[in-house]
C-alpha cells in the first residue's frame, strides 16, 4: 500500500522558509532517554542554528 505524505515539506512564514524534515523513532515509553533517542535519531540530520520540534504524541509518552 503507498502512503501519501500530505504535509508539506517546507513551510514559508513571514518570508522564511522552513524546512520539515518528519523522523521516524521506535516507540516512546515513559522512562525512555529523550536526550538518547535525540542523539541517536535526530542529531545525524540537524545542523547549527536548527530548530527541532516534537510531535505532541511523543511529549504525551
Amino acid at each position: 500500500m503507498n502512503v501519501t505524505n500530505t504535509k508539506k515539506e517546507a513551510r514559508i512564514v513571514r518570508g522564511v522558509c522552513y524546512q520539515r524534515i518528519p523522523i521516524k523513532t521506535p516507540v516512546v515509553f515513559a522512562g525512555d532517554s529523550l536526550t538518547e533517542l535525540m542523539e541517536t535519531y535526530v542529531k545525524p540530520h540537524v545542523q547549527k542554528d536548527d530548530i527541532v520540534f516534537l510531535s505532541e504524541k511523543m511529549v504525551a509518552c
